[in-house]
């Protein structure tokens, strides 16, 4: 014999709740599936310490504008990073902005994911972007995966120098050849080698390795960076104690190679060479090429 069975019948109100809940969810789920994120890196190799930078673009095919916020405790955009299969933890967390996205359009922006993820691992890494459209990771829309690899470079030149007014604090400069896209590239790093610090990777783009690169401290501390980018051009850079860019600028050889040299009063010249305006030399190319082109009525 069947046991009798009996289900209480639920209020108008509670299946009311319920079927909106499910249409809740539904719709989310329907606007997750019409908003598109694509993850991309510029390279796949990065030197140590070097910052990480992500391009994340966002499109909109829901019909109507998009509209995309965090709240204090949580960032709308967030992302998934393992190390050799390890999944690391974010240090820092970093509210991005509200985002208005148009109906069929795209907003693309770059993130430099080294500032709230410790990157400074040498290994393999893969990334996941994640779009939270609601608040709620359970409904986030994600990126497509990428992968990238860090790796350490070959010190080609280094020196120390005390920071002026400090308690004996120490700064190392580096100059580190890395390989990045089947290219070698030149980088600048600077080092408190009094707190292990890491505080800046500077690349030195466009550098071509016909010559060892070395650098000239000043008699400020701060270091002076020349290297080659063509035959006849070179760039001069320097870059101060806390590793930022202070001055960048062209050199033209002029009867013989130019050279970086320290004077009596502990002051850094550029021998050999002089000083080249790389905008007004493309100027006045284009002027000479445009002077040489025949007028539309020739006959050719």
């Amino acid at each position: 014999m069947k046991p009798n069975l009996h289900f209480p019948l639920l209020p108008k109100q509670i299946i009311a709740a319920v079927l909106v809940f499910v249409a809740m969810i539904c719709a989310t789920s329907e606007s997750s599936a019409q908003v598109g994120v694509q993850l991309s890196l510029s390279k796949k190799n990065y030197l140590l310490n070097e910052p990480v930078i992500a391009t994340i673009q966002i499109s909109n095919q829901t019909g109507s504008e998009l509209k995309i916020s965090g709240s204090a405790n949580s960032s709308w955009l967030t992302f998934n990073i393992t190390v050799d299969g390890k999944i690391i933890s974010q240090s820092a967390r970093v509210n991005y902005n509200a985002v208005t996205i148009p109906v069929g359009q795209s907003l693309t922006r770059e993130v430099d994911l080294s500032r709230s993820y410790p990157l400074a691992l040498r290994g393999r890494y893969a990334c996941e972007a994640f779009i939270e459209l609601d608040g709620q990771r359970r409904n986030a829309v994600s990126s497509n995966r990428v992968t990238f690899k860090v790796d350490s470079g070959r010190t080609a030149w280094s020196a120390r120098a005390g920071v002026p007014g400090s308690n004996g604090e120490i700064r190392e400069y580096r100059l580190v050849n890395f390989t990045v896209n089947n290219s070698l590239m030149l980088f600048a790093e600077v080092r408190s080698v009094s707190t292990d610090e890491h505080l800046s990777t500077i690349a030195l783009t466009g550098a071509l390795n016909f010559r060892r690169p070395h650098g000239v401290i000043d008699k400020r501390n701060t270091m002076h960076v020349l290297y080659q980018i063509r035959p006849e051009i070179f760039t001069h850079v320097n870059i101060s104690l806390d590793g930022k860019v202070l001055s960048s600028s062209y050199i033209k050889r002029a009867g013989g190679t130019p050279t970086l040299t320290k004077l009596g009063d502990g002051s850094v010249i550029v021998t050999g060479g002089v000083a080249y305006d790389h905008t007004k030399a493309a100027a006045e190319r284009k002027r000479v090429h445009d002077a040489s082109e025949r007028p539309s009525s020739i006959f050719r």
